[in-house]
């Protein structure tokens, strides 16, 4: 089965169709909790690459630890 990535809090971008194998744990979760959703089959002899998850760049997100000084 394929999937369709609907977070942001996956390894995937938005918009991403990953089959089961590319999915760990429970996919009943992820689906129940609108994580990833399920896509239609498409007819055969079509195939998709596997595709491997991207890590998100580090984000330096230190506003919130000092207030802005203002003159």
């Amino acid at each position: 089965m394929r999937y369709v990535v609907l977070s942001d809090r996956l390894g995937w971008p938005r918009g991403t169709e990953v089959d089961e194998g590319n999915l760990s744990g429970n996919i009943a979760v992820l689906v129940q909790a609108g994580h990833v959703a399920l896509v239609a089959d498409e007819p055969k002899g079509k195939t998709k690459a596997k595709l491997e998850p991207v890590q998100p760049d580090p984000v330096d997100d230190d506003s919130a630890e000092q207030p802005e000084e203002q003159d």
